[in-house]
């Protein structure tokens, strides 16, 4: 399917490749030629249900969540813009089934006045499933609001290479623990940063790196349990 082919309206779905009909969530095409920018539903109780610290998250960030059962085990969807990572946009397609053309005017309403949650999509093939991250690229300054607390810090400890390095460059570790709480993961590739997006969503660890003002480089990690957080340089690892 080529975009010149995407007409506004077409609906889509973020498919799962090397399955016939499997797929995370699915959206009406928001501009024609383009299927990269899809307003839907994505699910977000699969694998696991989504974490309740998430949903507040996505609360937070956006204002307004609005959710709707997908399956008939009730697994809900979120209503929201999707932008389509490039290298998976050979997974979004359309899909015939046989409740298409009611799935495509269920939606309809949302074309017309699209939900304010905003996520970038892309498909992971190390975990098999379609991961996401806050999509803040078209927000003006004045648009973003502080982002609170994500999830639970559980105890805090510091290695003595980290307590040192710290004290050498006169900075605090608390600076560090905030932006990692508040989901400013650091100096990550991209695909750490899904990974963390994915855990806030369903579970598991979390880890963000730094730099402090002499270079010194350090780690914090929350543990998937949320018992502890570790500030650490990366040799103590």
């Amino acid at each position: 399917m080529q975009d010149s082919d995407i007409a506004r309206g077409d609906l889509l779905f973020l498919w799962h490749p090397g399955t016939e009909f499997n797929f995370s969530g699915y959206g009406l095409a928001a501009e024609e030629g383009r299927k990269d920018l899809i307003v839907g539903l994505l699910m977000i109780d699969r694998p696991f249900p989504a974490s309740e610290v998430w949903l507040v998250s996505v609360g937070q960030e956006f204002g307004e969540v609005a959710l709707y059962a997908m399956t008939v085990s009730h697994e809900r969807g979120m209503a929201c813009q999707m932008r389509i990572d490039t290298e998976s946009l050979a997974y979004v397609r359309k899909l015939d089934l046989p409740m298409t053309q009611p799935m495509r005017r269920a939606l309809e309403p949302l074309l017309a006045e699209p939900p304010k949650p905003r996520f970038v999509m892309h498909w992971d093939p190390a975990l098999d499933l379609w991961a996401s991250q806050f999509d803040r690229g078209d927000q003006t300054k004045s648009e973003r609001a502080p982002r609170g607390p994500l999830f639970r810090t559980g105890e805090i400890v510091a290695t003595p290479g980290a307590l040192a390095a710290l004290l050498a460059s006169g900075q605090s570790p608390f600076e560090f623990l905030e932006r990692h709480t508040r989901g400013i993961w650091g100096d990550l590739v991209d695909e750490d940063k899904h990974a963390n997006e994915h855990a806030l969503q369903y579970g598991g660890r979390l880890f963000s790196a730094y730099n402090l003002q002499d270079g010194t480089r350090i780690w914090v990690i929350t543990e998937w349990n949320r018992s502890v957080t570790t500030v650490l340089l990366p040799s103590e690892y």
